[in-house]
Formats: structure tokens, C-alpha cells, sequence
């Protein structure tokens, strides 16, 4: 299967990929999951290629402080749109 841009959002209707879709979404909730069992909401998280942020709202949840990085500043501007938890910067 061939992907055509540089992240999957699994929220993106207009994208057929189901399965990829699942794969991504899965490694934001077990990390989430991760983040609860180790920390109970005590750390600060790193979220290396955020793209447009979903993957960061999600570890939001359960950080108490996420750090969204990426190369792309139109990502970056995407994901400020989108996402406005408090604990995300």
C-alpha cells in the first residue's frame, strides 16, 4: 500500500487507509496508557513529528505537559488551530 503524504491522521475521512489509520492511532493510546500506569499525569512528554497535533492531544490526556515538535512550520501552525489544550506547547 502507498501513502502519499508525510503522516496519517486517522481522524482525515478523506483517506481510504483503515488499517495504517489503526496502527497510528494505536501507538498515541498505548502511549497514553503508558504515561497513566507510569506517571499518573506527572511528566512531561516529547512528541517528536506531531505533524498536525492529533497524536499530541491524545498524550495530552494523560501528560502534564506535552512538548509538539516538527520540521514542517505549516504542521505546526495546522496543529495550534486544532489543538488547544493547555498543556500542549
Amino acid at each position: 500500500m502507498w501513502i502519499d503524504r508525510e503522516f496519517i491522521d486517522p481522524f482525515m475521512q478523506e483517506d481510504p487507509c483503515f488499517w495504517v489509520k489503526i496502527e497510528h492511532l494505536g501507538r498515541y493510546l498505548f502511549a497514553k496508557d503508558r504515561i497513566n500506569q507510569i506517571s499518573n499525569g506527572t511528566c512531561t512528554v516529547a512528541d517528536f513529528g506531531c505533524a498536525n497535533g492529533y497524536g499530541s492531544a491524545i498524550l495530552a490526556q494523560a501528560a502534564r505537559q506535552v512538548d509538539a515538535f516538527d520540521v514542517n512550520g505549516d504542521y505546526l501552525a495546522e496543529a495550534r488551530t486544532r489543538h488547544h489544550a493547555r498543556n500542549i506547547r
